[in-house]
């Protein structure tokens, strides 16, 4: 027997140790990046400078105050159905 030690220590280690492992092997590993806040397909588009303003001065006004991407699809959504 060593000294301060009972003869199974070694063992008993190597079995938790490897337990852990074959746990840590399970995980599903994280992924890059932001994570996704919702499932609808991203649109980017630029907005000249005088643009963004006219569409930031047409939102202050609105009794919410959207923000700039809901106030492009209000807009949009107005005209969309106005036309149909």
């Amino acid at each position: 027997m060593r000294a301060g030690g009972h003869p199974d220590e070694p063992k008993l280690l190597f079995k938790q140790n490897k337990r852990n492992y074959e746990n840590m092997k399970r995980t599903t590993k994280k992924r890059r990046g932001r994570p996704a806040t919702g499932q609808d397909a991203v649109t980017s588009i630029r907005l000249s400078p005088d643009f963004r303003d006219a569409l930031d001065r047409w939102s202050r006004m609105q009794p919410d105050k959207p923000s700039r991407s809901e106030a492009i699809r209000r807009i949009v959504q107005r005209n969309i159905a106005r036309k149909t």
